[in-house]
């Protein structure tokens, strides 16, 4: 009938941003709304839409809804946005140049000429593009990067840029020459070094972030896959005979799946996935595909999670990974973001009678396949840690995330997903 189709591909997606849960979807209040708008949008199309009565859409629209809330794994679109200006800046702090090794350069060199993308050539025998003093290559790199005002950081800009020059200076005391070589040459590098120190540096002024739920829940997006052929295609509860050939397989076969087909990185993630599969507590789980879910770091990296799962009781964002990353500080920059993610689709959701969030970091030593989803939560379940906590204060129905000077800057939007089927 065309106007179950109306409400599913037209309708649905206007409401998710209307109604504050996807439970309110099995409210008769929103089930007519929602029939009348497509009646509208359809009568729009066609002209007229005589052969479909008010009650017959009312009936289309219920069964329909009632399916979709059973069969849609909602994960909220929630808009992060600042109620005023950020101030930060860096501390002052002593380089660590013990992994430097920086050596001079040929006596032709490539170098990018200053805030430009032309490259230019310097030779030994010409003077080339020259700066007033050797600090200045290393600045000039440094104000590349967009958290960089010169204005507002020189003081502390050529602070650092003078403790590589003397550091390389008392390399090089025979030889002046070799000193600049190794500077000019090497000012791009040494800058993404003493970048990345400055962040580990930086402070915030509190600042407050408003949280506000753009939709309840969104549309699931198509996934495609690459394969090697039919024989590539293979169900999840069997494993390939060599595992680090895992990435080649599509496997299939999914009961509570959002999606028909799904590829895993490792076979712990299969295995994860014969896991929810087993579980009974488990209603929907997902993989999520570029652009259907993501959630931005302190740096605004976008993260994708590896598992997506709703149970009777909960949401959950799952991810695997190997024992020896556990503790490296990308996994625990994704994690941070995560866990605040949670908290904060916690706090927006449940009043409205949605489900509480929480975050699972699993190692891949701890994914085996007679596990159950409750002892891993039980065991891997991972909260904000008092500095990302101490910057959300929560207002009734709307959360408020006041960054303190030590807590990261949550950016950007973190995309909807659904599952129906």
């Amino acid at each position: 009938m065309k106007v179950a189709r109306t409400v599913l591909d037209q309708v649905l997606p206007q409401f998710s941003k209307q109604v504050r849960s996807i439970q309110d979807l099995n409210d008769p209040k929103v089930v007519e709304k929602i029939a009348e708008t497509a009646m509208t949008v359809t009568a729009q199309d066609d002209g007229l839409f005589a052969s479909v009565t008010k009650e017959q859409a009312i009936a289309v629209a219920t069964e329909l809804c009632k399916s979709f809330v059973e069969r849609t794994l909602a994960i909220p679109a929630l808009t992060i946005t600042p109620e005023q200006q950020v101030t930060f800046g860096f501390r002052r702090f002593d380089l660590d140049m013990k992994s430097w090794n920086f050596q001079p350069l040929s006596r032709e060199l490539f170098v990018q000429a200053l805030r430009t993308e032309k490259t230019s050539v310097i030779s030994g025998e010409e003077e080339g593009e020259s700066a007033n003093r050797l600090e200045d290559y290393i600045v000039a790199r440094l104000i590349d990067y967009p958290e960089i005002d010169y204005d507002s950081h020189a003081e502390t800009l050529y602070d650092l840029a003078g403790q590589a020059v003397d550091h390389t200076n008392q390399r090089f005391l025979e030889d002046r020459d070799q000193a600049l070589s190794v500077v000019r040459g090497h000012a791009k590098a040494m800058a993404e070094s003493i970048f990345s120190q400055m962040k580990q540096n930086m402070w915030r002024e509190q600042t407050n972030y408003r949280v506000s739920l753009a939709s309840a829940f969104g549309e699931l997006r198509p996934q495609t896959f690459d394969t090697a052929g039919t024989g590539f295609i293979r169900d999840f509860r069997a494993p390939p005979d060599q595992k680090q050939d895992i990435r080649k397989y599509v496997f299939t076969g999914f009961a509570r799946g959002c999606y028909q087909y799904a590829k895993f990185d490792s076979d712990p993630e299969r295995k994860l996935a014969v896991v929810l599969e087993k579980e009974p507590t488990v209603r929907l789980w997902m993989k999520p595909g570029p652009n259907q879910f993501k959630i931005f770091d302190a740096d605004g990296t976008p993260y994708q999670p590896d598992f997506v799962v709703e149970t009777v009781s909960e949401k959950l964002i799952i991810e695997v990974k190997r024992l020896s990353e556990m503790q490296s500080p990308e996994v625990l920059r994704k994690a941070d973001a995560a866990s605040l993610w949670c908290h904060v689709a916690t706090k927006a959701c449940t009043a409205d009678g949605d489900k509480p969030w929480s975050y699972l970091l699993v190692p891949e030593t701890d994914v085996q396949e007679n596990f159950t989803v409750s002892g891993l939560m039980a065991k891997h379940t991972r909260s904000p840690d008092a500095d990302l906590l101490s910057g959300i204060i929560s207002l009734g129905k709307k959360s408020v995330l006041a960054l303190n000077p030590e807590s990261p800057a949550p950016r950007g939007r973190v995309q909807e997903a659904a599952c129906p089927k």
